[in-house]
């Protein structure tokens, strides 16, 4: 880490089931869009969220969202427990004016994928980000949108593999 730099930290957990789901932590320079770390586990949530603690602290304190799905909210929960300060706090982007909730996390549901995927794929299509990770890349490689029946319903996964470090870049 850069003294002076801010840094943000997506978080896509797992249920620790093996040959199941990763856990992964996408780390990113605020400023450069340029990804400077990535964690890859499989580990218990208060496990896990104690590593995240630790590596937030590390980047300067940075704004740590976890997906608030699944073991998400225990991940999140430990973070809190243990006094983590820069947790990211979700907004209501359904309103005229977005507004900060009172809850913190990244709450993954058919409309907020769609936006946040919507901006990873224009910094991407722009050349805007700066990706090291094979692992990334090659989920980015087979990451594909399911039409539903109504295009409101369109699904969004890994085709082949695993999508997790495609969801944690993209809650950063």
């Amino acid at each position: 880490p850069e003294p002076g730099h801010r840094y943000d930290i997506g978080v896509d957990t797992s249920v620790v089931i093996e040959g199941g789901d990763w856990s992964v932590a996408e780390v990113f320079d605020r400023d450069t869009h340029e990804q400077v770390a990535e964690f890859h586990c499989l580990l218990d949530s208060f496990d896990l969220a104690e590593k995240l603690y630790w590596l937030g602290v590390h980047y300067n304190t940075a704004q740590i969202g976890v997906e608030m799905a699944s073991t998400g909210f225990a991940v999140n929960t430990g973070l809190q427990r243990l006094g983590y300060s820069n947790l990211y706090i979700w907004r209501h982007r359904e309103r005229a004016f977005p507004t900060l909730s009172t809850y913190s996390g990244w709450k993954t549901q058919t409309d907020s994928k769609a936006h946040m995927l919507a901006i990873f794929r224009e910094l991407v299509n722009k050349g805007q980000l700066r990706l090291h990770s094979h692992l990334l890349w090659n989920e980015m490689a087979d990451y594909v949108r399911v039409p539903g029946a109504d295009p409101r319903f369109d699904s969004y996964r890994g085709n082949l593999g695993h999508d997790d470090a495609v969801m944690s870049c993209g809650i950063t």
